[in-house]
């Protein structure tokens, strides 16, 4: 029990985890308010609605959080004073004594006990009379250098902003469109804070229209997550983001809670228009936030997650790609512009939180600011007491069939036949390239052939003519006389052919030789070897293998 002081107020202890929770800062102040709500969004509070708004205490601008969730006694409220200690327990509040009194009004804001009396009975307001409840009062906000406020309260009197940027004139920089409006709207980030709400937060006296961001999507594709460090599958819902499609990339929860939102992966990092207004949702319970629930731990299995994520993000944009494709094959209007809807219309109860699905052709917008079963036009949830429409079990729903895939199938199965027709054309052509150039060789070769027969059949005949003797009947014959012609064959068989012939007798000078008269020779044709030759008819007396001495007589 904690010690107490003269006055009997009990001293503020250090609890050993103080190290830790003093590191848990907040660099971004809603995820500091996000972390209040979280409070009152426990199961052992389980406050049904929670209130946000300014208030303004002896002249200082403050922020109020209250719920209508289970309170605290004396002794929580000294242990959540301390440092570092947390108790849930579940007490009713008793009455605080004097002495306590007396430091709440000299150490904070209220300097008077009325004023801080109107505080607690705003607990017990016309919303939740008697029940209990939790307020908290912060004050001495932080201020810029030039004496601004972080929190914008004029912009919107139904909303608590952040400025994109307060420079030393105090002027807001214009903000970019695709900047999530989650970044510097109370409002907006409150709307998508849960996966599944099930509390009502209001601002400013402004009901939040809380999201089902998972709901709120256009063409709507639902995958899987197999990680091998878990038996369970993970739900992967991907869609088009029907507000702006600037706006896109990854929400990311953790047991309900936002951790990570528009956070872009795979192709949506790229300088192209690859997965622009395309938003998946997941809610990685598996992993561990860090201290301040704006991240997760750097451990393999984050990174795993995001690559997986990157890859069914590409595999849905290429499928929504193809399918458009199909239906308009003709249409040049990128699929993220064109006018979306959500797929489902879902509606939050203000009385029993649950949420109701509404038929198609219902705009959620023009819905009354507040809603309750009754109005459903579905009469089977048209009560409280009902309970919510049933979704379709994660395991038994099976991811959503990627045609895209088969088609490229096909397409790569056309192109492997397409490429072999080339090739057997391509062989088919060089064969045919081939024969013609062994035809025109061939062609080539007879020709020459040819040319050359005719070239020997027009050369000159290069045969000595005998002189004629008065004698008319007699003929001298010598070797020199079988003419080229006559010993050539028809044509080019590879066989030998006298092209010349020479005198065998030297070339001094001798007398004349008598010669005896023989017959006049005959010129025979043989049909030898399919070839015709022409022989010389001589007589075998001559002969022509040595020359004759000049004082020799003819024989």
């Amino acid at each position: 029990m904690a010690a107490r002081t003269d006055l009997g107020v009990p001293l503020s202890t250090l609890s050993p985890k103080y190290l830790h929770a003093n590191s848990t800062s907040h660099t971004w102040p809603f995820s500091a308010i996000a972390e209040l709500i979280d409070n009152a969004y426990d199961p052992d509070v389980n406050a049904k609605q929670f209130w946000i708004d300014k208030t303004v205490v002896d002249g200082q601008e403050c922020l109020s959080f209250m719920d209508n969730g289970d309170g605290l006694n004396d002794v929580a409220i000294q242990r959540m004073l301390s440092f570092g200690y947390s108790d849930k327990t579940v007490v009713k509040v008793r009455e605080q004594d004097k002495v306590s009194l007396q430091h709440i009004l000299r150490y904070s804001i209220f300097k008077k006990q009325e004023d801080l009396l109107k505080e607690l009975q705003a607990i017990n307001s016309s919303w939740s009379p008697g029940k209990t409840g939790t307020r908290i009062i912060i004050w001495n906000l932080r201020r810029t250098s030039v004496g601004e406020l972080e929190f914008d309260f004029q912009k919107d009197r139904y909303d608590i902003r952040i400025p994109a940027d307060i420079n030393e004139t105090g002027s807001d920089t214009q903000l970019s469109s695709y900047i999530p409006e989650s970044v510097y709207s109370l409002r907006a980030y409150c709307r998508i804070l849960y996966l599944k709400p099930r509390m009502q937060i209001v601002i400013r006296g402004q009901k939040v229209q809380s999201q089902l961001i998972a709901k709120t999507l256009a063409s709507i594709r639902k995958d899987h997550y197999n990680p091998t460090f878990q038996p369970k599958r993970v739900p992967i819902t991907f869609g088009y983001n029907t507000k702006n499609k600037e706006q896109y990339g990854m929400m990311m929860y953790h047991k309900n809670r936002l951790i990570k939102a528009y956070e872009r992966v795979g192709c949506q990092m790229r300088a192209n228009k690859q997965g622009v207004g395309v938003i998946g949702v997941i809610e990685c319970n598996y992993l561990n936030p860090n201290h301040n629930k704006q991240s997760f731990d750097e451990t393999d299995q984050y990174r795993k997650t995001m690559t997986i994520m990157a890859t069914k993000l590409e595999e849905y944009w290429k499928e929504m790609q193809y399918s458009k494709n199909k239906d308009n094959p003709n249409s040049t209007t990128p699929v993220e512009d064109t006018m979306k809807r959500p797929d489902p219309n879902w509606a939050q109860c203000d009385n029993c939180c649950q949420w109701r699905k509404l038929p198609d052709g219902i705009d959620c917008d023009k819905l009354p600011k507040e809603w309750f079963c009754h109005m459903n036009p579905d009469p089977q949830f048209r009560s409280c007491q009902v309970e919510e429409e049933p979704e379709d079990s994660d395991d038994e729903q099976p991811s959503y069939h990627k045609t895209y895939k088969q088609q490229e199938k096909m397409d790569k199965k056309q192109q492997e036949m397409n490429r072999k027709k080339e090739e057997e054309n391509r062989w088919r052509q060089e064969e045919l390239r081939v024969a013609n150039l062994a035809r025109e060789n061939r062609d080539l070769q007879r020709q020459l052939k040819r040319q050359q027969r005719q070239m020997t059949v027009e050369s000159p005949s290069t045969s000595i003519t005998p002189k004629r003797r008065s004698n008319a009947g007699s003929t001298p014959v010598r070797p020199s006389t079988i003419l080229q012609a006559d010993c050539s064959p028809s044509c080019s068989d590879g066989l030998p052919f006298i092209s010349n012939v020479v005198s065998l007798s030297k070339s001094r000078p001798r007398k004349k030789r008598e010669r005896s008269v023989s017959p006049p020779t005959t010129t025979k044709r043989y049909l030898a070897n399919d070839f015709e030759r022409s022989i010389c008819d001589t007589p075998t007396s001559v002969d022509v293998s040595a020359p004759c001495s000049p004082s020799e007589p003819v024989a």
